[in-house]
């Protein structure tokens, strides 16, 4: 039997879960007072986490007879250990992992690899191992992440806005994280290309990392006070890496990045996120049969 490692950010079903999850994030040092600022965020919402229903219902749908898939978590419980060893009592003797984020990363699709392959070694080192992380080159990917940024654009009254694609930013310098920011470079360069015309478009990262630290940058915030002295009077933001919606790109683009560009007298939109959009989950069942 075949087993797919379906790895996310986290599954959070409970307000009450959020304490863990965020002792976890901070390996144990959780800043004082931090855990009190973000439970407003999440009661303002009304839900506890989207990705969370995403995830699973991803999951659903890429369910087949002869594939068994289990939804393991970076910052809280289902493990990935854990799920890996469900896998192998199971019967699975070929393991498949996809991280449902398109690029691979030292801390997202790298860190997924390591942690099936430590308990494979552990447990069932002849089970086989297949990696299908890195999905953002795909020609299909490309077109999906294109139509929504064109749907977007229908939407504002100011036809000539500037493209601002996004992503969480990661520690370390440009030189450390070269091969993160290359991924990154050429899906945006690949959607503008799939575009009926030529737009504008920069790179904006978010959750930049405590001051005194070096992250990737310019925080999105920057971009948009800049774009805003230079004359531009649309945006559309299109979120690259974490393409399931989730509480913290709501917190940093819905709300924080929103309220900055519609401040500076800006129009602003966003693309829909994929979700478990149908055409979005087809790309993924023909994906995963062409790599299987």
């Amino acid at each position: 039997m075949k087993g797919l490692i379906l790895c996310t950010y986290n599954v959070l079903e409970r307000k009450q879960d959020l304490a863990a999850f965020y002792e976890d994030l901070f390996h144990g040092r959780m800043p004082a007072g931090y855990l009190e600022k973000k439970k407003p965020i999440y009661e303002s919402f009304g839900f506890t986490d989207p990705l969370t229903d995403y995830t699973r219902s991803i999951a659903s749908a890429l369910q087949e007879e002869d594939l068994q898939v289990y939804i393991a978590s970076k910052h809280s419980p289902p493990s990935i250990e854990t799920e890996v060893e469900y896998a192998l009592k199971h019967g699975c003797t070929t393991l498949y992992i996809l991280g449902l984020t398109p690029f691979i990363s030292k801390t997202g699709t790298v860190f997924y690899e390591q942690k099936v392959q430590k308990t494979i070694e552990r447990l069932a080192p002849q089970t086989k191992l297949i990696s299908l992380n890195g999905f953002g080159q795909e020609p299909k990917f490309i077109e999906l992440m294109a139509k929504r940024v064109f749907e977007a654009m229908i939407h504002l009254h100011h036809r000539e806005p500037k493209i601002l694609f996004t992503s969480h930013s990661l520690p370390g310098t440009e030189k450390t994280n070269a091969a993160f920011i290359a991924q990154l470079e050429h899906t945006a360069n690949e959607i503008m290309k799939a575009l009926p015309k030529a737009y504008e478009y920069r790179i904006a990262y978010r959750s930049l990392g405590p001051k005194g630290q070096k992250w990737l940058g310019p925080d999105i915030l920057q971009v948009l006070e800049e774009e805003h002295a230079n004359g531009t009077e649309a945006v559309v933001v299109c979120e690259l890496l974490s393409i399931i919606e989730n509480m913290e790109v709501l917190e940093e683009i819905g709300q924080a990045a929103k309220e900055k560009a519609l401040g500076l007298g800006m129009e602003f939109i966003q693309t829909r996120y994929l979700n478990n959009s149908y055409d979005f989950v087809d790309f993924l069942k023909t994906y995963l049969k062409i790599n299987a």
